[in-house]
């Protein structure tokens, strides 16, 4: 976290304003199931989308990633209770769900102007992101 702290003061406020609206995209695209967070990388132009994006991408990596941990267990669990396990169903639907909490952080933040990472995510990012 040490890394973004000094990032609101990086961004100037012309252009944050220039790039809220590819940002809070970024993040729209993850509650809606669609990558739109690779827009800004593709445009690469403004310092306040590509923030949002990288954090946005780092987000949708570890939901597919979460998800996919989740419904295995479940499946696990469902053969081999012989089908018991289908009364772990509701908790498993919230499991999955959960990963949308660092998303509409994300959008929240992005909507607000502000450079800072959502909540789960941390040093996730630069560790990805290097530079």
């Amino acid at each position: 976290m040490a890394k973004d702290e000094g990032v609101n003061e990086l961004i100037a406020l012309e252009v944050v304003e220039q790039g809220k609206s590819m940002a809070i995209l970024s993040w729209v695209g993850i509650l809606v199931g669609l990558p739109l967070f690779l827009i800004p990388f593709l445009q690469d132009d403004n310092a306040f989308a590509m923030y949002h994006a990288r954090h946005a991408l780092t987000t949708f990596l570890a939901s597919m990633v979460w998800s996919l941990l989740v419904v295995g267990a479940f499946l696990v669990c469902f053969y081999v209770t012989c089908g018991v396990g289908i009364l772990a169903f509701p908790l498993v639907l919230i499991l999955v769900l959960l990963p949308l909490l660092p998303a509409i952080d994300g959008l929240n933040k992005a909507s607000n102007g502000r450079a800072e990472p959502p909540i789960g995510i941390g040093d996730v990012t630069a560790m990805i992101f290097p530079g």
